[in-house]
């Protein structure tokens, strides 16, 4: 799960750099100022709805057919809604008419995308992480090489969120193919049983949306403050933290699992499980990020030789944020699996409230600096919030009970 975007993301970086050259930088930050609003609004397809999915699945595989079968009809119905709000927002900002276009397109991928996501959830819940990754791996060598091709025929912007339909489409075909051999793939949505399944993952979608929101005023109001070429730059700085997210991003995710058996079993033993993989992924991401620290320079240079100094900036104080985020990731899921992920969500509103306030306040003041020292430093207020919220649940009960006994 970690490796295989490792993988791609080292393939990507020359297609990047050759993007960013055959679009230029402010057509290059047009189609960054799509991704990013299709980025923010991704977030109302799920709606917190994975983590308690894949937890349930994972308790109960029994059930898996038929909870996946309601995940697809409420999660298809709020990727549509998703799609026609992203397009209500460019008209109302007024974006680019070629933003509108390619964040029309990435509504239709975000639909694909979801079938692939719930696929997706269904496998790993059930321990076929290897499936998924060998998947990935697919979908991504064709997505790079379409990408390539896109930008070779001079196709533009446009053209280049259509090469982003590829991914999902292979994804999902193919996640189809494999899960239809365990079990029948259908589509129910009830509007009553929706709601139910909404309300019963709130503390997840709370966690997700106070978490990102620094992010989602970054995405939104960032653009409007620097102008696309600058905010094309920034975004292609910080795609190095951001992709190599996917370290833990991809040990939690397997993780996840595990980690809610064995605090099923009792609070000592997932608390160990939890300190080791915090400690494995806080090594693997250190090691990423003094790599890429001490090599920012050369690849500023490659991604723009015109302007490699400010993008050298940005890579080198962005990169910090990975093993903060490894340390955020670790205690978070861990938090989750042990079925606390309502005093996460409480515990999450003053420091979304706090990274706010600051990311709006570094960014009015020091521009692209400012922007680039709130990615970190959100990281940090996380950090403590979470902390602070595991060590509470920890000495909320018994050591020797079981968690579901413990928390109720």
């Amino acid at each position: 799960m970690a490796i295989q975007p490792l993988l791609l993301n080292a393939l990507s970086l020359p297609v990047i750099a050759y993007v960013i050259r055959g679009l230029g930088a402010s057509a290059y930050g047009q189609w960054t100022m799509a991704a990013a609003m299709m980025g923010v609004l991704g977030f109302i397809a799920n709606l917190g709805l994975r983590g308690a999915f894949v937890r349930h699945i994972a308790a109960e595989p029994d059930t898996a057919s038929q909870a996946m079968a309601e995940q697809l009809g409420l999660r298809l119905v709020l990727a549509a809604i998703a799609s026609i709000l992203a397009m209500t927002l460019c008209l109302v900002l007024k974006y680019p008419p070629v933003v509108t276009e390619c964040a029309a397109i990435g509504g239709v991928a975000l639909l694909v995308s979801t079938l692939a996501a719930t696929l997706v959830d269904v496998l790993q819940a059930t321990g076929r992480s290897t499936t998924v990754a060998a998947v990935n791996m697919i979908a991504g060598f064709l997505l790079t090489a379409a990408s390539v091709i896109v930008i070779w025929c001079g196709m533009g912007p446009v053209g280049l969120s259509g090469a982003y339909m590829i991914a999902p489409v292979v994804s999902a075909g193919t996640l189809l193919y494999i899960v239809r051999k365990r079990m029948p793939v259908r589509v129910r949505f009830d509007f009553f049983h929706g709601l139910r399944l909404l309300k019963r993952s709130r503390a997840f979608a709370a966690q997700n949306l106070l978490n990102s929101a620094s992010s989602y005023v970054e995405a939104l109001y960032f653009p409007q403050l620097i102008g696309a070429a600058n905010f094309g730059i920034y975004i292609t700085g910080t795609l190095l933290p951001l992709r190599l997210g996917a370290i833990p991003d991809g040990f939690c995710t397997a993780a996840y699992p595990a980690l809610a058996r064995r605090f099923r079993e009792g609070r000592v033993d997932g608390t160990r499980l939890t300190l080791s993989w915090l400690g494995f992924i806080l090594a693997c991401c250190l090691t990423a990020a003094l790599a890429i620290f001490a090599l920012a320079g050369p690849i500023s240079h490659v991604l723009f030789p015109a302007h490699p100094e400010s993008c050298r900036i940005v890579i080198r104080v962005t990169i910090w944020a990975l093993p903060l985020f490894g340390i955020e990731s670790a205690i978070g899921y861990a938090i989750n699996a042990a079925g606390a992920d309502g005093a996460q969500a409480r515990a999450a509103l003053p420091a979304a409230l706090c990274n706010v306030v600051l990311t709006i306040l570094l960014m009015e003041h020091l521009g692209i600096s400012g922007a680039c020292i709130a990615l970190p430093l959100r990281h940090c207020v996380r950090i403590i919030m979470l902390t602070t919220c595991f060590l509470r649940w920890h000495s909320a009960g018994a050591e020797d009970l079981p968690v579901a006994v413990a928390m109720t």
